[in-house]
């Protein structure tokens, strides 16, 4: 505490480590087994908590008090007692979260992009590969991570942390006279998002609906050769995980907001009723993000611990009003 016991600190830190983690494990299909569940390795989970509240300021008329509290813990995948890596695949078509040592738990897994190819004769001259990628005018330009002089599966590398750098929220409570006002705002800073609707194209040539209208405007056309993002095609290679479905889903909500007014007791004492109170709430009602998506705070898998932080027709958050009043005789 400090100032005269006006200012309250909280701090918690913590170290956890967990073990005989149950996963489901990539075996050779000629096992005649599909993904069985082992006791696959161990995770350490790191952090600290913080609680901060004020002891309500206040005079005759006005009162106010404060709270903050934050957030920060850093996971990762310790031991896995498989000989390769291995994570559950969002269905047979959306790879993109990944166990590994050294990683965070559920990190994004895929390939790096360096642009687009302007022309054909762009395509043809970059490095060799197999199937994975058509070498298009208009394709994604993918980058040789290990240096080998080829773009194949052994490319593939971490492209997102799911897991936020911390989360915050602010708290409030201001009243004067007969007039009090509740403010609660949450916050989410530093963690990635797998966008799947982020694609012009999905996988077996089914042509998107509803697609973002920046990356239609913005895709690759004979007239617009230096474009950010690629063709609209269904031999596109938009099927592969790569960092432009990577976004950053940091953001600052408005949660709830209540605005109330106590009639006063004097005008109430000839009715014989203790309490009136009229209030108007919102919730949900601005959020303040770079998210191009309908919702920052999304997790389309819902409790999986391995697929977190992935927005695939993730529905809109919706904002709700209300106006009431409570009685008391």
């Amino acid at each position: 505490t400090f100032l005269e016991a006006r200012i309250n600190l909280t701090f918690d830190y913590y170290v956890r480590t967990t073990s005989d983690l149950l996963l489901a494990v990539n075996i050779p299909p000629s096992s005649g087994f599909d993904r069985p569940i082992f006791n696959e390795g161990e995770i350490e989970n790191r952090g600290i908590e913080i609680a901060l509240n004020t002891v309500p300021i206040e005079n005759d008329n006005f009162q106010w008090n404060l709270g903050f509290n934050l957030s920060r813990n850093r996971n990762e995948v310790l031991r896995i007692l498989s000989d390769r890596d291995f994570g559950p695949p969002l269905d047979a078509v959306f790879t993109g979260s990944v166990i590994q040592e050294g990683s965070p738990l559920g990190a994004f897994f895929g390939y790096q992009t360096n642009g687009v190819y302007a022309t054909q004769e762009e395509a043809d001259a970059d490095l060799p590969n197999g199937t994975l990628f058509p070498k298009e005018a208009g394709e994604y330009r993918y980058v040789d991570v290990n240096g080998d002089g080829e773009l194949n599966e052994d490319d593939r590398t971490i492209i997102g942390d799911p897991n936020p750098d911390f989360i915050y929220g602010i708290t409030s409570t201001f009243k004067y006279k007969n007039f009090s006002l509740d403010v609660a705002f949450q916050g989410v800073q530093g963690n990635d998002i797998f966008w799947t609707n982020a694609r012009l194209i999905y996988p077996g040539g089914v042509d998107a609906r509803g697609v973002h209208q920046d990356r239609f405007d913005n895709r690759w056309t004979p007239e617009n050769p230096n474009a950010e993002y690629p063709r609209f095609n269904i031999n596109s290679d938009e099927n592969i995980v790569n960092d432009r479905l990577i976004f950053d889903g940091s953001f600052l909500r408005l949660r709830n907001i209540v605005l109330a007014y106590d009639i006063p007791s004097t005008l109430l004492e000839k009715i014989k009723i203790q309490r009136l109170r009229v209030y108007a709430s919102a919730t949900n009602l601005l959020t303040f993000t770079d998210y191009p998506g309908w919702n920052p705070d999304v997790n389309t898998t819902g409790q999986n611990s391995v697929n977190q932080g992935v927005d695939r027709n993730g529905y809109p958050l919706a904002k709700s009003f209300q106006f009431g009043i409570n009685l008391t005789f």
